[in-house]
């Protein structure tokens, strides 16, 4: 997809199998959400919060990152911190979840997720249908112009 570098770039070659793979995934309401709150590519990794303090709610933000995670849209380090009420930024979602503390775990978009945002932004931000077979060509140029070996 990609023109005579991406043939043979291994980085490009992987990605473009990555972009091709995305061909029917559908992206919920929670993992639509994680993926437009996750910070870009090179930056801090942002908290992944759930999007209520229910049971069901963290389950479905949990669900969401791994089917983020299994598609290669975010990246999800292994280091958690644990916050409790004595937490200068986040204590009141220690509060608001009714618990003594909460471990948090951290997400930042890969290049991929990147290119998903910037191509598909209209539609993640209202819920509209993403259509990938009609900018499959879009994605791909846009993950592909990432490469670092260029």
């Amino acid at each position: 997809m990609g023109g005579e570098h991406a043939e043979r770039c291994a980085w490009c070659q992987a990605h473009d199998r990555e972009v091709v793979g995305l061909l029917g995934k559908r992206l919920g309401k929670h993992a639509r959400r994680v993926l437009l709150d996750a910070t870009p590519p090179g930056e801090i990794p942002s908290p992944i919060l759930p999007d209520g303090p229910s049971q069901p709610s963290q389950t479905a933000t949990r669900r969401a990152v791994a089917a983020l995670r299994e598609a290669k849209l975010i990246w999800v380090p292994e280091e958690k911190e644990r916050i409790d009420r004595t937490h200068a930024n986040l204590a009141e979602l220690v509060t608001v979840l009714n618990r003594q503390y909460a471990v948090l775990r951290f997400a930042s978009r890969t290049d991929l997720g990147e290119a998903v945002v910037q191509v598909f932004a209209a539609e993640l931000a209202c819920g509209g249908r993403l259509r990938w077979g009609i900018k499959l060509e879009e994605l791909a140029a846009a993950t592909l112009a990432r490469c670092p070996y260029r």
